[in-house]
């Protein structure tokens, strides 16, 4: 039986059918472990706005010592009210994190005291869902008050959707690949008022976040078979990886598609309705991410294992989609040439292979990115550990085999097919979700030892508390206040048509090289 941290939960997470002694001790327990998260997050705040202000002024004037400036403040090229509101966010952020926690505990505190083990966990699910969707708003809630473009949404995809028919800017491939999805959200956005045509994009891109949530949640697989192994996993999906750049952008959900794509080869898929979605949503991912093709070789040795059907149907979906975008690829790179592309430091040009530099790349981005987000001795340390757990659960690994081989896959091709062999953040989302989700099936595996699931269940929480904290200070080269507001720029435009309207981002060494995020509407 799994390990457990609280008496009771082993009957509540197997769906018991009978409410115990312990579950009702484990419900008071949650409780006032909820009301003291919630005294401790209200007292640090009140430390923090009070007095977080005046200590990060004194660090910026260097009056605690060498070491704090560094560490908290780098080279200083920022100004001192800059430095100080962003502290103020990220109390704030803090603030909002403890305090979802807190209620999520007294969810799950009176679900367990409720009983009915079914009515619990839709319930405990419910929840889930609402607080998943709650701290999405609020890693950045201007984002949904004052939506913005986000470069090639506005300059490629949406002025695409403006100058050509709709049909046109539906299949027409873009940035050298097809992406159904940008184009489809790039269409609708035009409908609206052109000062909410942002909104349009950025709910777009909300819906297929919120759809990774709901995959997970309502996932018959093994290794998702109770509501803590599933709160866990979404948590997994929320934060680790989640890297600003990708944050809420139509032209970025392709990274959010393929990790969908993978919960979908995990699922049961036992039903007709279930079976119907999977190859729906296999499809328009297929079509929208290139890397949601990469993830084809796993249906094919499922199919080669469980000689389903249901795995050949997915197999050939996707083998239909990867010749789809292989058709795009061709076509950009022998028609289009360099117009396929929105700037000239995007065109791609052929790459020297340095075997031993891609190596080290794909092993970062699989393995220690998703730990701590950098090559530190932690994460290092952290990889050795988990190639030992691989080696003394080496009797289980054929169950682990799909998460394994999508990390590879994922990971390998990402790097290849990136611009310069690079890789890069963006492109390691679902692979480090993946790698989460596998340390998640690792800890709760019944047949490992109390001493592999214990490290498991470490290194998954070195995970999730590092990109918990990184999830509030990843957006912050994402957004900035003296970026222009679309709305603002619609009435400048207004008064002046021959304006370019300003896209964000608006980096100072993209413009100095001459990349400028602006898009010339056409007359109305």
């Amino acid at each position: 039986m799994p390990p457990t941290f609280l008496p009771g939960f082993p009957n509540f997470m197997n769906h018991a059918p009978a409410l115990t002694a312990d579950a009702q001790r484990s419900g008071r327990l949650l409780v006032l472990l909820a009301a003291a998260i919630v005294v401790f997050a209200g007292a640090l705040w009140w430390v923090l706005d009070a007095q977080g202000p005046e200590l990060v002024r004194e660090a910026y004037d260097g009056r605690p010592g060498k070491l704090v400036n560094e560490r908290v403040l780098g080279k200083f090229d920022r100004p001192a009210a800059e430095v100080v509101d962003q502290f103020a966010r990220l109390n704030r952020g803090l603030l909002c994190f403890f305090l979802g926690g807190a209620a999520v505990l007294a969810g799950l505190a009176h679900c367990l005291r409720r009983g009915g083990q079914r009515a619990s966990v839709r319930q405990l699910n419910l929840l889930l869902f609402a607080g998943l969707l709650a701290f999405v708003f609020l890693r950045d809630p201007v984002w949904f008050l004052a939506p913005r473009f986000w470069a090639e949404e506005a300059t490629v995809y949406f002025h695409g959707a403006l100058v050509q028919p709709w049909l046109q800017a539906l299949i027409v491939p873009h940035q050298g690949y097809y992406s159904l999805w940008a184009n489809l959200a790039s269409i609708l956005a035009t409908l609206p008022p052109l000062e909410q045509a942002p909104l349009v994009t950025t709910l777009m891109a909300l819906m297929v976040q919120l759809a990774v949530f709901a995959a997970i949640i309502a996932s018959d697989a093994e290794a998702l078979d109770t509501s803590l192994k599933k709160a866990v996993a979404c948590l997994a999906a929320l934060v680790v990886g989640a890297s600003g750049e990708i944050w809420l952008t139509s032209i970025n959900s392709q990274h959010y598609m393929a990790l969908l794509v993978f919960l979908v080869l995990m699922d049961g898929k036992g039903t007709r309705r279930r079976r119907a979605l999977a190859y729906g949503v296999t499809a328009v991912a297929g079509l929208s991410s290139v890397a949601a093709n990469f993830l084809a070789p796993i249906c094919f040795f499922r199919y080669l294992k469980t000689r389903q059907r249901v795995d050949l149907v997915l197999l050939g979906i996707l083998a239909a989609t990867t010749l789809v975008q292989l058709t795009a690829i061709v076509y950009s790179m022998q028609v289009l040439g360099d117009a396929a592309y929105y700037h000239a430091s995007q065109v791609r040009t052929p790459t020297v292979f340095d075997p031993v530099a891609v190596a080290s790349r794909i092993w970062f981005y699989a393995v220690r990115y998703p730990l701590t987000a950098s090559a530190d001795g932690l994460s290092a340390l952290g990889a050795a550990l988990l190639v030992g757990l691989l080696a003394l659960t080496r009797g289980t690994l054929p169950r682990r085999a799909a998460y394994l081989a999508a990390i590879g896959l994922l990971t390998t091709l990402s790097v290849l097919t990136s611009i310069g062999m690079y890789g890069g953040p963006r492109y390691a989302y679902s692979a480090a979700v993946i790698f989460a989700l596998l340390l998640l099936s690792l800890a709760s595996e019944p047949s490992a030892s109390r001493a592999v699931r214990g490290v498991a269940g470490v290194l998954l929480g070195l995970a999730l508390c590092i990109w918990s904290f990184r999830y509030w200070t990843e957006l912050e080269n994402f957004r900035n206040p003296a970026w222009p507001r679309w709305t603002d720029e619609v009435s400048a435009w207004r008064a002046d048509p021959a304006r370019p309207l300003q896209a964000h981002p608006v980096w100072a060494s993209q413009t100095e090289a001459g990349l400028m995020w602006s898009i010339h509407l056409p007359p109305r």
